[in-house]
């Protein structure tokens, strides 16, 4: 038997635009999956989706890494996979005929130009207390094996973002991409943006039926118009469609259905808003 909790079951507050961490899907019991037979959670433990957003993105990195620029940011609506699309190219080993080496690092404690070399040595895994003299024969020996280094930095602010386009001068061995929500991109002239948009209807279609493909399922258990409607509920942010939908198919295996319907959909998403707004008055 489902755990009848999860009829009430919804987080408070949006944490990240993570999978792992959706507004629906805190909680969630793993009886849903035998349910439907699934080999584990379609959408929160997808891997990385390439869709026409996903792919632009990669694009755009791919021409910043051709041109040797100095600093860019990835921009885009908060909850539409930034942080997933970092981890994905910091996973690469090239992007397009550019042979480069993918650091990685959160801004979190980026505060002042002093913190930064402190972050850039950390990401280059040298030993505590390098300095930057020490990170920068690192990244030219790299230049000489011609290999660029880029550092993907995630959860930039707008002051996090100026300070590191700022930077990227004294330390121009190493080009920058500072992931960042639209408002908080700098509004300069003299450096590229990548934006990462939401998912199109088409993408989204393809997202739902790929997740559940991908967990040993039956696309059809989301009809078109269940998926039309996660779509339009979520605004394609893949993050809220991700968690919409599994919180989906967790209700629908508690009522016995054999589908998932705009219904449940809609009951779902209802009672998640409605949570929301109660802990945002409280």
């Amino acid at each position: 038997m489902i755990d009848r909790w999860l009829r009430e079951s919804c987080v408070s507050r949006m944490l990240t635009d993570s999978h792992q961490h959706s507004r629906w899907s805190n909680g969630l019991s793993a009886d849903y999956l035998k349910y439907w037979s699934l080999t584990h959670r379609p959408f929160l433990e997808q891997p990385f989706f390439h869709g026409s957003p996903q792919r632009e993105a990669i694009a755009g990195i791919a021409f910043f890494a051709a041109s040797e620029g100095l600093y860019t940011s990835l921009a885009g609506p908060s909850r539409c996979g930034t942080t997933s699309l970092l981890h994905h190219v910091g996973s690469m080993r090239g992007l397009c005929d550019c042979a480069v080496d993918m650091l990685m690092s959160d801004a979190n404690g980026m505060r002042s130009k002093s913190d930064l070399p402190r972050h850039l040595s950390s990401a280059l895994k040298l030993p505590p207390g390098s300095t930057l003299s020490d990170s920068r024969n690192v990244l030219q020996k790299n230049l000489h094996c011609g290999v660029q280094t880029i550092w993907l930095i995630d959860r930039a602010t707008v002051a996090t973002a100026n300070l590191l386009q700022s930077w990227s001068h004294e330390c121009p061995e190493v080009s920058i991409v500072a992931a960042c929500q639209n408002a908080c991109v700098v509004s300069t002239t003299d450096h590229q943006r990548i934006d990462l948009n939401p998912l199109g209807l088409d993408d989204a279609l393809q997202y739902v039926q790929r997740g559940m493909q991908h967990a040993a399922g039956d696309p059809a258990i989301f009809s078109d118009a269940a998926a039309v409607r996660l779509h339009e509920l979520c605004q394609g942010r893949i993050a809220d469609i991700a968690g919409l939908a599994e919180q989906a198919l967790a209700e629908a295996a508690i009522a016995g259905d054999r589908f998932v319907n705009t219904g449940t959909i809609d009951a779902v998403a209802t009672r998640c808003t409605q949570v929301d707004r109660g802990a945002a008055a409280a």
